[in-house]
């Protein structure tokens, strides 16, 4: 079984996860069993948080605490004892107590082989196990972030500007720069500025894109750059030659812009004469008149201008009819291309970063954890049997994941193997998650992933997952495998938090439903239930500040000053503590704002 469980926040997902691991451990007599188990995290902090409950768990079981957990264990594992008072749980009980003595003391003694990691841990573990094999160089070292090492190579990228061998960077650095001064940005910051945009190299979706078009120099992308602005303008003159023959009719006929009803003939051929409205999609008014042969003129207009519109009508629809023949031939490509050309720039020293930061890596004897992924992937979508995990195959028997919203396409891709060789011995499977949770999009988190196991649509993970023959194969025998489960009832809010977030939730998705059909699937398990004994004294309120007209940027923002007065009102009049008060931001630059606002004000 692939067990895939939607958890909203407060609703037991740590809970569920930590009693499915100890279920597996203490329903095996064996006390080296959980040697069997992989248990993946997103974090090292949740990596400690998942070790400390377990062993927590286990030592309270083992030295005969009461906790609600073994009684579910007891209650799942031997279903028998739910209608019996004493003598079969009992005797259950103490079994599984003994077994949790057994097994604590047995995973302290091998800890190491005690696997509960965050993935990045786990595909380190895999490839150092296959330097050779996957081409890393000797005793390397991993980087994690390499933010640093971005920025010396953006600064080194720099040091070649001028050089006649670089004759081509240094024309794409200048156009980035004044293009990065017209927008007002400091020159001075625009390392820092090359660095940021850069990390896109360590993003795992993006990185696959870049090194697509690596083999691609700078003089090429200067090629596709007036090749696309070609493009651009020949479509522009096609339509702008037909629109100023459509001006010219009218002009010359002694007819102007007021003639027409609201302007509107007239009008659209005006506009196609500029290059920002060339090639914009006619509006209803005009359709009505070169379509439908409607509302060209007044009901007031003049004879002379009455005649002189009939005659014009088939010239004029002619003009109209090829503009818009271009238009709906063209007018895809047109605007990605319009939305291409600004990126050339960035796409070019790109791959002239890259280089560059590839070179500090092997300099530094560094291998980055993106390039880990990719590797093993080239491997397990071509291998039926991938070499790298034949030994971890037989070790692990169970694939435990949590925070799967998190996950990349990446890590599940290369998680599959594992998963399905569990899966083939009829093993237990789990991944959790809320993809209402999702953070990591910036690292290639897809919570798409969990919606579609959730709903078994596997043709959307085919497409995702990059639709090999192996892994469409792998994701056919899962499917078979998956049972959904929604953990519904919120232990850890107040009544009134979980009303509100029902109710919020579902106006969310009312409201966006056509624009983002994915939210539909997002919150289609939302609502929460409220415990039979639940928390009370919850209050949310949602506040819109705007403000005053005449406001300096050197004031105060209204918003922080309103921050302010909340902390006032929450500890002066409510009897809440300064602990009790968490201040959250979108970027950090706010929380700095405020932070400082908040000493400057006591």
């Amino acid at each position: 079984m692939f067990k895939i469980v939607s958890s909203s926040a407060g609703s037991g997902k740590t809970y569920t996860l930590t009693k499915e691991y100890l279920k597996l451990v203490l329903q095996n007599d064996n006390a080296y069993y959980f040697k069997h188990i992989l248990a993946i995290t997103f974090t090292k902090a949740a990596t400690r948080e998942m070790k400390e409950r377990i062993l927590g768990r286990l030592q309270v079981f083992a030295e005969g605490g009461n906790d609600p957990m073994l009684g579910d264990i007891i209650r799942e594992l031997y279903p028998e004892t739910l209608n019996d008072l004493e003598g079969a749980y009992k005797v259950q009980e103490q079994s599984l107590r003994t077994r949790a003595e057994r097994v604590f003391k047995q995973i302290l003694h091998d800890y190491s082989d005690f696997a509960v990691m965050t993935i990045d841990s786990f595909v380190q573990r895999v490839v150092s196990a296959f330097t050779d094999e996957l081409g890393m160089p000797f005793s390397f070292e991993v980087e994690m972030e390499a933010g640093e090492l971005l920025l010396m190579a953006v600064e080194r990228l720099l040091e070649h500007t001028g050089d006649d061998s670089y004759g081509e960077l240094t024309d794409i650095l200048e156009s980035f720069y004044l293009e990065a001064g017209q927008d007002g940005q400091n020159y001075h910051n625009l390392p820092e500025a090359l660095a940021s945009f850069a990390t896109d190299l360590l993003n795992e979706q993006r990185y696959a894109a870049i090194v697509q078009n690596s083999e691609l120099t700078a003089k090429d992308f200067k090629k596709i750059r007036r090749q696309l602005v070609a493009a651009l303008k020949m479509w522009e003159n096609q339509i702008i030659k037909w629109a100023e023959e459509g001006q010219r009719l009218i002009l010359e006929k002694g007819l102007d812009e007021k003639d027409f009803a609201y302007g509107t003939v007239f009008r659209y051929f005006k506009k196609r004469t500029e290059d920002s409205e060339t090639m914009s999609e006619p509006g209803s008014r005009e359709k009505e008149a070169f379509e439908n042969d409607k509302g060209w003129l007044t009901k007031s207009a003049r004879p002379f201008v009455v005649e002189a519109v009939e005659t014009l009508k088939p010239q004029l629809a002619d003009c109209y009819g090829h503009i818009e023949k271009i238009r709906r031939e063209n007018s895809k490509q047109y605007f990605l291309y319009q939305q291409l050309i600004p990126h050339l720039y960035h796409l070019s020293l790109l791959n002239e970063i890259k280089e560059e930061f590839d070179r500090q890596l092997r300099e530094n004897n560094r291998v980055h954890i993106s390039e880990f992924n990719q590797k093993i992937l080239k491997i397990v979508t071509e291998d039926p049997v991938p070499f790298i995990y034949e030994r971890l195959g037989e070790k692990f028997n169970h694939i435990l994941i949590d925070e799967f919203q998190d996950t990349s396409k990446l890590q599940f891709a290369n998680l599959l193997p594992l998963i399905d060789n569990s899966l083939g011995y009829e093993h237990f499977n789990l991944a959790v998650g809320d993809s209402k949770q999702a953070i990591y999009r910036f690292r290639g988190g897809d919570m798409d992933q969990i919606i579609a196991l959730h709903s078994k649509k596997m043709d959307r993970l085919y497409r995702s997952l990059g639709d090999s023959e192996l892994t469409v194969e792998r994701l056919e025998n899962i499917r078979w495998h998956l049972k959904d489960d929604v953990l519904r009832t919120n232990r850890r809010s107040a009544r009134e938090v979980i009303e509100f977030n029902n109710a919020f939730f579902e106006t969310v998705e009312k409201l966006y439903r056509d624009q983002f059909p994915l939210a539909q699937e997002v919150f289609a398990q939302v609502a929460q239930e409220i415990p039979p004994s639940p928390k009370t004294g919850g209050q949310v309120n949602i506040e819109f500040v705007e403000g005053k007209e005449g406001d300096d940027e050197n004031d105060t923002p209204v918003m922080i000053t309103r921050t302010l007065e909340l902390i006032r009102q929450v500890t002066e009049q409510e009897g809440f503590s300064l602990g009790d008060v968490s201040v959250l931001c979108r970027f950090k630059r706010d929380a700095k704002k405020i932070a400082n606002h908040l000493k400057e004000n006591g």
